[in-house]
This record gives C-alpha cells, sequence and structure tokens, in this order.
C-alpha cells in the first residue's frame, strides 16, 4: 500500500496528515497505511510525523489505531479536532514541542485621571465571589484574541464601560494551576492600563447581570487600601506598579512616555502574511484624557 499523503517536509523534518487523507478510512485500512507509510517515512529520515483527526474520524476509533503505531496526543484544535504526533528516530531525543500548556488572561486597570478612580468589579461567580473584593474587570484571553483587543472586551462585558488600550503594564506568571480545568497548565496574567472614553463623559458602570455582582469607579487609594493588597504579595506589587504608571503618566509633568509600560502596534510579519501584534515601549505616545487637555487651555 502507498505511504500517506502528507505535507511537504517541514524545516525541522517533519511531516503532517491532513484529516482530510484518513477521512472515510476504516480502523484496519488506517492500520495498514500506517504501518507501510511509517516504514516508508524512517526511510527517508524523516524525523515527525503529525496526523490531525476530525471529531467524526476520532468516532470511528482512528485515534486507538494511530496510538497502536506509537502516536501520541498532543492537543485539541477549537473546532473539536485531534492532533497527534509521533517522533520516528531511534535513539534520538524527542525535539517536538509539547503541546499548549498556557492559558493567558487579562485584566483592565481603567484609570480616569480626573477623579484618581479606577473601575473595579465585585464578583458574582468566580474565586472572589460573595468576599466583598474589589478586583479589576477582566478573564480569559479567547484563541486568536490579541491582548489588548481582550483587555477592552472584557471591561466592556463585566461593566459595560468603552474604554480603549493604552499599555500593557504587568505580566506575572503561575505555574502548576490549580483545578481540573487547569492542571498542569501555567497561568500568565497580565494587566493593562486603559482609559475610558470620554465621548459624552465618563460612563456609569452597569455590572454584567451573569457574572458580576457590583462594578464602580472607586479612589485608587481605597482600592489599593483592601487588605489582599497589603505586604509583597505579587498582587500587591502589580497593583501599586499600575497605579503608579497610570498617575505618572497622566498627573506627572514629567513628559517621559516611557514609564508606564508597552504599546501596541500592529506590524507586518514580512515572511508570513498579515500583521502580528507588537507591545513596546519604543512608541508610546503620550496622551493625556480630553478632560484634563481642556482643562490645561483655560
Amino acid at each position: 500500500m502507498a505511504p500517506l499523503a502528507t505535507s511537504r517536509q517541514d524545516p525541522y523534518g517533519g511531516v503532517s496528515i491532513a484529516a482530510a487523507t484518513v477521512e472515510g478510512l476504516r480502523p484496519t485500512e488506517l492500520h495498514t497505511a500506517l504501518a507501510a507509510s511509517l516504514t516508508a517515512w524512517r526511510s527517508k529520515g524523516i524525523r515527525a510525523v503529525w496526523l490531525t483527526l476530525s471529531h467524526a474520524s476520532t468516532a470511528c476509533g482512528l485515534l486507538s489505531v494511530a496510538m497502536a503505531h506509537g502516536f501520541s496526543l498532543h492537543h485539541v484544535t477549537p473546532d473539536g479536532g485531534i492532533v497527534a504526533n509521533v517522533w520516528l528516530p531511534a535513539g534520538v531525543e524527542n525535539r517536538c514541542p509539547p503541546g499548549p500548556g498556557h492559558f493567558i488572561g487579562v485584566g483592565g486597570f481603567c484609570y480616569d485621571a480626573d477623579t484618581d478612580c479606577v473601575l473595579v468589579v465585585q464578583e458574582k461567580t468566580g474565586p472572589t465571589a460573595g468576599r466583598a473584593i474589589w478586583k479589576l474587570p477582566g478573564g480569559l484571553v479567547d484563541v486568536g484574541e490579541d491582548l489588548h483587543a481582550a483587555a477592552r472586551r472584557e471591561v466592556r462585558e463585566e461593566t459595560g464601560v468603552d474604554a480603549h488600550f493604552v499599555s500593557l503594564c504587568s505580566l506575572q506568571e503561575l505555574h502548576n494551576a490549580r483545578g481540573a480545568s487547569r492542571a498542569g497548565c501555567s497561568d500568565i496574567y497580565c494587566i493593562a492600563l486603559m482609559q475610558p472614553s470620554l465621548d459624552g463623559g465618563v460612563q456609569p458602570p452597569r455590572p454584567q447581570e451573569a457574572e458580576i455582582a457590583r462594578c464602580e469607579w472607586l479612589p485608587v487609594d481605597a482600592f489599593l487600601a483592601q487588605p489582599y493588597l497589603q505586604g509583597t504579595s505579587i498582587f500587591a506589587s502589580a497593583m501599586s506598579a499600575v497605579a503608579a504608571a497610570a498617575r505618572r503618566r497622566w498627573q506627572s509633568a514629567e513628559e517621559d512616555p516611557h514609564t508606564s509600560g508597552l504599546c501596541h502596534e500592529s506590524l507586518p510579519l514580512r515572511f508570513l502574511p498579515g500583521n502580528a501584534s507588537l507591545y513596546s515601549c519604543a512608541t508610546c505616545p503620550r496622551t493625556r484624557p480630553q478632560a484634563a487637555q481642556a482643562r490645561a487651555k483655560l
């Protein structure tokens, strides 16, 4: 039997089998095809084989056939497909990258310089629910979503306030996260400095009915005075740093825009089609809220 059709060999010596290639094969047919294909690929010096299976193919038992030939589950795609891989060189360390192992979350520090207040929420569901703890609106970044877009979306969803992204001010890492949904994974939590839209004045917040119990504009000092933000904890350090960056950016007379985090640009990749997001301190413009600019002209 001829080897299964694959993609062209990638720069790392691997080939890929698309889901359509094995779609419709019976388990016995895939067993025979893989046996012949793996022998051929080893003789050609192929190092790794990546196999994608649709949900329908998996339901037909094709994954168990692949695993019998040495394939291991690598990850599940957003549409429910399964990607498995096998490392072929005997006696050589497996150089295939591990499957995805990180969750990325973002909180929005939405700051109103006119009142020195930050937009905060109390959760109706979640780890701080029922504990009268004020926290930043935020959540997980969706698949294919940029950090700056996720920050805007989360603030709008949880509080109804429209705000724009200013800069990325803080990033923290937590490994071996707890809970069945994140077991063995790492958490990356970012804090974005944000500015409320001032068209028609700062919006009064409106809590999201399903997840948020309360939301309001709270004086920054009152927010930082909460017991969980005292001492030298990672949350205390992060929130204090972001609050200082916000005040430095809009209340300080210093004209140094590089002290308030990493700003966002969408730039072409050049070697691949499309753009990608860059967060850097090189192009952070100095901006002030419209109300503050208006007062400055008086």
